[in-house]
């Protein structure tokens, strides 16, 4: 059975990834960060057998590090990097927390999930790796100065571990949705 990780899976386009891969048969590992407040996700898990919510701050280390030790047995098919946040604030009244949890979510944290569970990959013989990135990364929204660098260094990000992991047969793309 094919296998997915799917970030920020309670709402969203996170949702519809859980919902339409668990109704193709995938085995689903659903993340979000208050799986008890997820009630459609829940329900979705309810009705799947092959559908498991676990628990993830992608913000936190120590939450990552702990999901890639629970499925470290498992193989990771497709990764889906879709949690995301848009704090809006224009580039003077952004404050740096603002801007570095954004960065946080939108970048940092797809760098190191996705490098969580490249061994998986690479023992399974390959995978991909899809992150959610923005059109805004190209047209430079006003009032969201930190989402569109964020989505822009996401995109760079994905460029450059496309290009790292490529003999390895696992694949890295972004997505605009």
């Amino acid at each position: 059975m094919a296998t997915i990780l799917v970030t920020g899976s309670n709402r969203g386009l996170g949702l519809e990834w859980v919902r339409r891969y668990a109704a193709d048969g995938w085995r689903v590992y659903a993340t979000c960060r208050h799986p008890q407040q997820a009630d459609e996700l829940q329900r979705l898990a309810h009705r799947h057998a092959n559908v498991t919510i676990h628990r993830l701050d992608v913000t936190a280390a120590d939450q990552i590090a702990a999901l890639a030790a629970e499925l470290r047995d498992r193989p990771i098919d497709l990764l889906v990097n879709n949690a995301g946040v848009l704090l809006p604030g224009t580039a003077e009244s952004l404050t740096e927390t603002q801007w570095d949890q954004t960065y946080n979510v939108n970048v940092r944290a797809v760098w190191q999930l996705s490098r969580a569970v490249m061994p998986q990959m690479r023992g399974a013989g390959g995978g991909s790796i899809i992150n959610i990135a923005s059109v805004v990364a190209q047209a430079g929204n006003p009032g969201q100065a930190n989402y569109v660098a964020s989505k822009a260094g996401l995109i760079g990000l994905t460029k450059a571990v496309a290009a790292e992991v490529a003999p390895r047969n696992i694949t890295v793309n972004a997505v605009s949705p």
